[in-house]
């Protein structure tokens, strides 16, 4: 627990409550016999946000949040617009966060936040951990529970991290771990190690991604190093269950452009699932339910979210529209946006949604063990987005009465089964260089002869147009 001083003199702190109102007491702090007057004493019903005239702000661990009484350990708690940049030092429990400030994440930090939801919402609301050119180097992981929602915001759902009214999103973590290796040599079942092209950035616990090269669609692994694999090769704390192809290639004659030959490399892709800026939801029993329900991440029009190198897990809301991974939702044209070099894994519903959205990367990324159409255009209107270098593997189908599409489901409709890798819905964007590992069909283009799309999401009825 932090003092504010341990001198006799007179200090002045400052306090932000869940309301956002500041006050302040004059404490004399006295050094008595070796008592120390502790803060978290002092009124220990407000557990405030704190900070004092000669520290930045910070969110602190046991004196953050509100008053009690939503269900969880912490209250809820806003983050003023007040001039001032709000810290995370330590751990914390909350209830609801609503930043409408700026609230960022200390250098170097170690940190577990717990939460009922976030939002970030307002025109100098931001929550940063890193930026493109100073890039988070600690550990956070913010973990999304219970079931609640904002309570003037029911429309974003429980479980939710809402950017919205001019809010940004600011993620950049450290990107050693992203990217794809390949095998450099077969692996064979109950091997105990693996030789890989590139290891660097890989440690000891990391979990990695080996996807399968048989005919069989299951056989993708995911493996826990025992070791930083020097030279590249790699000991694993358990083994492998199934046989990996880690070298050759396969010649398709006159199958490539212009006739000419194309090399397919067949050796198994190996990912590093594990980032430093993590966001998940709780594994309780919402998450263990017959319906899952993950937590979700909405970027609303007027906002901006630039996420490169997060861990997504546990997300997606089953049998809920709107409610996935990661999903700009009637952005419009949000030119600069992306998602990046992050993995997301375990999802109820989708991976990377685009939504009326336009000019978005989304490049690089993982998507692993996802429950229908994994990278989702959703309405045929999405266009100039660019969807590059990502791998998807395993794609799963819902249940029958689950789906939110027909198409989600393993049936034939037409030519195609579900669910697809990516559900490309407009011909005019950038798509290439993907790789897709066990989906009913890896790019499923469901063009229709005419799209009918509102221009404007709060006043649908105001301009319908034809394309």
């Amino acid at each position: 627990m932090n003092r504010a001083h341990s001198s006799t003199e007179a200090t002045t702190i400052h306090l932000v409550l869940a309301s956002g109102v500041a006050y302040s007491k004059r404490l004399g702090l006295w050094l008595l016999a070796g008592l120390l007057f502790h803060l978290v004493g002092m009124e220990a019903a407000a557990r405030p946000v704190w900070r004092t005239a000669t520290t930045t702000p910070q969110l602190h661990p046991q004196q953050v949040c509100g008053l009690a009484g939503s269900g969880s350990a912490g209250g809820d708690i806003v983050i003023p617009d007040d001039g001032n940049v709000y810290q995370i030092t330590g751990n914390a429990t909350c209830g609801l966060i609503t930043v409408q400030g700026t609230l960022k994440c200390a250098d170097g930090v170690n940190a577990a936040i717990e939460a009922d939801g976030i939002m970030v919402s307002g025109a100098n609301a931001k929550l940063v951990c890193g930026t493109e050119a100073n890039r988070f180097d600690g550990e956070v992981t913010f973990t999304i529970g219970n079931n609640r929602a904002f309570p003037n915001h029911l429309d974003h759902g429980e479980r939710a991290i809402v950017v919205m009214n001019g809010g940004t999103l600011e993620l950049h973590g450290q990107t050693d771990k992203a990217g794809f290796s390949r095998l450099t040599q077969d692996a064979s079942k109950s091997d105990t190690s693996m030789a890989v092209q590139d290891a660097s950035g890989w440690e000891t616990d990391d979990q990695i991604l080996v996807t399968t090269t048989s005919t069989y669609p299951d056989q993708t692994e995911l493996l826990t190093l025992g070791d930083n694999c020097p030279g590249g090769t790699c000991a694993l704390t358990g083994v492998f269950n199934y046989f990996h192809y880690g070298s050759g290639q396969q010649t398709y004659f006159g199958a490539g452009e212009n006739g000419q030959d194309l090399t397919v490399d067949v050796r198994a892709i190996a990912a590093n699932v594990q980032r430093n800026i993590k966001i998940r939801g709780a594994n309780d029993s919402y998450w263990n339910s017959a319906d899952p329900k993950g937590a979700h991440l909405m970027i609303m029009p007027g906002a901006a979210a630039y996420i490169d190198a997060v861990e997504f897990n546990r997300m997606g809301q089953q049998m809920i529209l709107a409610r996935y991974p990661v999903h700009w939702h009637h952005a419009g044209p949000v030119a600069g946006q992306y998602i990046r070099n992050s993995a997301i894994r375990n999802s109820a519903s989708r991976c990377v949604t685009l939504h009326n959205t336009h000019q978005t990367e989304v490049s690089n990324n993982l998507c692993f063990n996802i429950q229908g159409h994994a990278i989702f255009l959703e309405n045929g209107n999405e266009i100039e987005n660019t969807i590059t270098g990502n791998l998807i593997a395993d794609v799963i189908e819902p249940r029958d009465g689950d789906e939110l599409l027909a198409s989600d489901r393993a049936v034939q409709i037409s030519r195609w089964r579900g669910p697809a890798g990516i559900w490309v819905a407009n011909a005019d964007n950038t798509i290439q260089d993907n790789v897709v590992v066990n989906a009913g069909t890896g790019y499923w283009h469901p063009y229709v002869h005419k799209l009918r799309c509102f221009d404007d999401p709060d006043e649908p009825g105001t301009s319908l147009n034809s394309m």
